[in-house]
């Protein structure tokens, strides 16, 4: 096949086309023809040329014959010009590259990927939940809170308004926080989420009143 040009127009649609079908059929045959498609009137000049694959700098007619070319040309090349300065280039090889390579090996997957550890024990949701946020964890938050509630049961007419709490209420509470959170309660106030229309997890899990006091102690 014979390259109409030695330079193509990323520009120009024809160029486009013709080098697409360099690109695809993989012929050798070459032009010792060069044609300046640079625009005086545009800052950007984009360009496709054919390079020697041991070369850096542009193909010239005057230091071999075509076959020689033909032959040392490995690859095509965009540059793109601003101000007749090279900002940019890219390579097209004129070959496809081997695919009979050896695997590297940090690409070599030796096991498959998998939990490991405490991690082994979730079987469920919860149980998974409880192994980042574990009992322990809890069982001191129902302690530091239990101290200020009896710091506080004094102020309160009735006991069973300043009642101390328990592991089973600490995660009921983190609960309703997480389904506030599914039912994107952000702009809803907490009398509209305990209200009649609202879910019914929340009335059934505690009231209103409890759930005010626990988050604010």
């Amino acid at each position: 096949m014979e390259f109409g040009r030695e330079k193509y127009d990323l520009n120009n649609e024809q160029h486009c086309e013709e080098l697409r079908n360099i690109l695809l059929q993989h012929d050798s045959n070459a032009e010792d023809e060069r044609i300046d498609t640079e625009d005086e009137n545009s800052d950007t000049d984009t360009s496709v040329g054919l390079r020697r694959g041991n070369s850096e700098s542009e193909q010239s007619g005057s230091c071999a014959s075509e076959d020689e070319e033909e032959d040392n040309v490995t690859y095509f090349m965009a540059v793109q010009k601003k101000a007749k300065v090279v900002v940019g280039e890219w390579k097209w090889q004129r070959h496809p590259l081997s695919q009979r390579k050896r695997t590297p090996a940090q690409n070599i997957v030796m096991q498959l990927p998998r939990v490991i550890g405490d991690a082994k024990q979730g079987n469920g949701i919860y149980e998974s939940w409880n192994l980042l946020i574990t009992d322990t964890m809890i069982q001191e938050i129902v302690e530091c809170t239990n101290k200020y509630i009896q710091s506080i049961q004094a102020q309160f007419s009735r006991s069973r308004d300043a009642k101390i709490t328990d592991i089973t209420e600490i995660k009921a509470l983190i609960g309703l926080l997480y389904l506030a959170a599914v039912y994107h309660a952000n702009r809803l106030s907490l009398d509209e989420l305990w209200s009649e229309d609202g879910v019914q997890r929340f009335r059934k899990t505690m009231t209103l009143r409890r759930f005010r006091f626990i988050m604010a102690v």
